[in-house]
């Protein structure tokens, strides 16, 4: 009979532990319920992983639903979008939302109320 043995076992490779990004966000007023925001302070806590999706929701109820438009944002040279501007329909109380995705797959969700004006 052959006894298993973890004595040499490698398991550096074999269990990670996926953490999410600390989504940071900041946004200011622009215009007439024009708001633009900005996540490039989000902390990617996964070592050596960047991030690869950044989706917006403007009208977050408890379950995300990325506002059309605003799910896999690229730039010119086909980069992350890490600054989004968006133009409510209505003034008011508004609850947002910000998922970002890193390529080891850690995921982070940022909510908040604003007072758009």
């Amino acid at each position: 009979m052959t006894a298993l043995s973890t004595h040499h076992a490698d398991y550096e490779n074999f269990l990670t532990f996926v953490q999410p990004p600390k989504v940071e966000v900041g946004y200011k007023r622009i215009g007439s319920r024009i708001y633009v925001f900005d996540v490039s302070e989000t902390v990617v806590m996964n070592a050596g992983a960047k991030i690869i999706n950044v989706q917006w929701d403007f009208d977050y109820g408890k379950h995300f639903s990325s506002t059309p438009g605003y799910s896999f944002v690229r730039g010119s040279k086909k980069e992350v979008a890490l600054v989004a501007q968006y133009e409510f329909p209505a003034s008011g109380t508004k609850r947002i939302a910000c998922k970002v995705r890193d390529d080891m797959g850690g995921e982070g969700l940022w909510t908040a109320e604003i007072e758009v004006k």
